[in-house]
């Protein structure tokens, strides 16, 4: 008996709203879970037999315990006898790519790139479970991109745990014409290649706008694949090689997993290509900087611009970070610039202590210096963007710097920087809202913020890294509003950000872009670093410490603009990691543990050894720590709606002393004050005191941290859809 829609179903838990979709096995439902009150999405498979059962039910045990950015959670199953299997899994709005296929025609390789990566993370925790996930249905329908911009791989309907000793699993004739391989169809057993062979059908799709050939004609040599480059002929020759050898019939051909497909499109070494495929992934090649004339938005049914093409300010992709271009340099006038320049400036000054001397000052003592002036004669803690203290060398304690795999620590790595301003005497009277600064495209979020020289830097989660000039920011009684850049660069990663002058290091789940901005209106892209996924970012001596998916990667700073790990702590395949700190030689870690309630898991690490730290002390507790900081001695947790100090008197056994209620996910530490999101309180030892609130007008709405930047007078929050811009007032 078909289900019909809105019956209730499974101890009248999931009422069925509509029909997502319909195929032979079965259809996909959006239901509303009665018990959590929230929409899901529920896929049945019309395979009732005692086989595809016992299957069935083994299968969705394991689906159930996979937890990754890029992947839907499924969070139930049932079997309704004589009927169907159901998996019920999260419901994911956006819009997928067959979609916007149909809407669009073929899409931009650099785009293209950057969701397929994600895809290829999300297959590589799928391939390396301790009994590997095949999904064995990849194709456009079943990749959404989410408003966010982030690319969700969705629909288990077909998954299989791959058995090495069966030709194939239960079940593994299921297929769909175009991006099935040939031995789905039944000519072998399917494994990780048969996931390869799907994913280059599906980038050959995306780019040529063409539906490839099914794989069993190709084999019987009915029909052949045009190469991509034919149907679109700005397609690298790079990215078409690996669509070709992705897609080639033989298994013993294709990519033999997809660390090294995702090696071949992150540009290796000796890669005949790979300033092509630089060019294509990163947007930076020179016909792009050549542009100026931005390129009118495609309506639906017109083909997208090439990768060539793309830098206009407005949106081409619903749901995604738009692609910009540097502004195109100048001729070299700068010799004549300077030499007029010099003169002008000598026949001033002149000039000024003639007035001076016998006219009396021609300029009032009082005026205010532009506010990029003043931003940059401060001193300022690199680090404190990302929402972690940043932690540099002392100018008179040598930093243990590795040379090897194995390190060996003489001396402690210090514990505090030698260049942070002296607290404030006493607490500001205020803290006034006075600017916000929104993203170019309505609706795209922000992520991350970093202030440098009067410029500011907002991340939005597709990766795109906004640069706004702060000159024309001031105090008023009115909000000021920022949205036109004066740059933009497409990145790869869009969960946060850390500065550490003059490099920006931008982390996500493609692991971590380093960006130069010794120019910082003009930020450059450096390289990519893809060791793990990344959710937070702190500094600790010559140390990058990368909270992420399941790793804390320890990366050493002898070449800052090229990380490289040394270490990878593993917390467990469960645990998601927010937030690092360093302190004394020891690393304090908050995680959430992705099972049951959602436990708070935090650790605490021996970093005498940079290239094996070693846990010490491990806890679970109700609160997941998102920023952490270092003051006087303590350590100042902000987790999601409550502010913490713990006691270090002993380092390797934290106290917790004192907490208080607060909107803390969104944490920025200004001196002696820690300013959340909507108030500031008073650090002092063994407690705070909140001492202002303010109204912010914006908050979190997802589970990430979300970065701060404090420089001058200025603090600047980053929220869900903007970066609120504070003013600290003193009585």
């Amino acid at each position: 008996m078909p289900l019909e829609i809105g019956q209730t179903i499974h101890h009248d838990r999931y009422r069925l709203d509509s029909l997502l979709g319909q195929g032979g096995m079965g259809s996909v439902y959006l239901a509303w879970d009665t018990n959590l009150e929230i929409p899901v999405a529920i896929k049945e498979n019309l395979d009732a037999s005692p086989e595809a059962q016992k299957q069935f039910t083994r299968e969705a045990q394991i689906l159930a315990r996979l937890a990754h950015p890029n992947l839907t959670r499924v969070i139930d199953s049932f079997i309704i006898p004589e009927v169907g299997q159901y998996l019920v899994m999260d419901y994911v709005e956006g819009e997928d790519l067959q979609s916007m296929l149909e809407r669009l025609g073929r899409l931009p390789e650099p785009q293209v790139l950057i969701w397929i990566s994600q895809i290829c993370d999300a297959l590589a925790y799928l391939h390396n479970q301790s009994s590997p996930i095949i999904h064995r249905d990849i194709k456009p329908g079943n990749i959404k991109i989410r408003p966010d911009g982030r690319a969700m791989l969705v629909d288990f309907g077909i998954a299989k745990v791959y058995e090495p000793s069966l030709a194939t699993t239960l079940g593994a004739r299921a297929f769909t014409p175009g991006y099935s391989p040939p031995e789905q169809y039944g000519t072998g057993g399917t494994d990780r290649r048969s996931d390869i062979y799907a994913l280059g059908a599906t980038v050959y799709h995306l780019l040529t706008g063409k539906a490839p050939p099914d794989s069993m004609k190709r084999m019987l040599n009915r029909v052949n694949m045009s190469p991509p480059r034919q149907l679109n002929n700005e397609i690298s020759p790079t990215v078409e090689k690996i669509i070709l050898r992705s897609t080639e019939l033989d298994t013993d051909r294709r990519y033999q997993s997809v660390e090294e497909l995702l090696a071949a499109l992150r540009q290796p070494e000796g890669d005949a290509d790979a300033v092509a495929k630089t060019e294509a992934v990163q947007h930076f090649s020179a016909a792009t900087q050549e542009l100026e004339k931005p390129v009118s938005v495609p309506q639906a049914g017109e083909n997208l611009p090439s990768s060539r093409e793309i830098h206009s300010t407005q949106g081409a992709i619903p749901g995604s970070a738009q692609i910009y271009a540097l502004p195109r340099r100048r001729p070299t006038v700068w010799p004549f610039v300077v030499g007029g320049a010099a003169f002008l400036i000598v026949i001033g000054l002149c000039l000024i202590l003639v007035f001076n001397k016998f006219l009396g000052p021609i300029f009032p003592t009082q005026v205010k210096a532009p506010i990029r002036t003043m931003l940059a004669a401060l001193t300022v803690t690199p680090g404190i963007a990302a929402g972690n203290k940043a932690v540099t060398p002392s100018s008179t304690t040598e930093v243990l710097k590795p040379t090897t795999a194995s390190v060996t620590p003489t001396q402690e790595i210090p514990a505090t920087p030698s260049e942070t301003p002296t607290p404030f005497q006493n607490p500001p009277s205020s803290y006034q809202p006075v600017a916000q600064i929104l993203p170019v495209e309505a609706g795209q979020g922000v992520r991350g913020v970093a202030v440098k020289d009067g410029y500011l830097y907002l991340l939005t989660p597709g990766g795109t890294l906004d640069v706004f000039d702060l000159n024309g920011l001031s105090v008023g009684p009115s909000l000021q509003t920022f949205q036109k850049p004066v740059s933009s660069l497409q990145l790869q990663n869009g969960n946060g950000l850390l500065l550490n002058d003059p490099f920006l290091y931008v982390y996500g789940y493609a692991g971590l872009d380093v960006v130069d901005v010794s120019d910082p209106s003009i930020p450059g892209y450096l390289k990519s670093l893809t060791d793990q996924s990344i959710f937070n970012l702190a500094l600790y001596g010559d140390y990058l410490l990368a909270a992420g998916q399941r790793y804390l990667g320890v990366y050493d700073l002898l070449k800052p603009e090229f990380p490289r790990l040394v270490s990878q702590y593993d917390a467990g395949q469960d645990v998601s990691l927010f937030a690092v700190v360093g302190y004394q030689n020891y690393l304090y870690v908050s995680g959430l543990l992705n099972t049951g309630a959602g436990t708070a898991r935090n650790l605490v690490l021996d970093f005498s050894d940079p290239a094996e730290p070693r846990e010490i002390a491990a806890y679970e507790y109700k609160l997941t720590a998102y920023h952490y900081y270092i003051f006087e001695g303590q350590l100042v947790a902000c987790a999601d709606s409550m502010l913490e100090i713990w006691e270090l008197g002993v380092p390797e056994k934290p106290g917790l002393v004192y907490s208080e209620p607060a909107q803390a996910r969104v944490c920025a530490l200004d001196n002696s004050a820690l300013v959340t999101n909507g108030a500031a309180a008073w650090l002092m030892p063994g407690g705070f005191k909140t001492f202002t609130s303010f109204d912010p007008g914006g908050g979190q709405s997802d589970g990430f941290p979300y970065g701060s930047a404090v420089m001058g007078d200025y603090v600047f929050l980053a929220q869900s859809t903007r970066v609120l811009v504070l003013y600290r007032a003193f009585q």
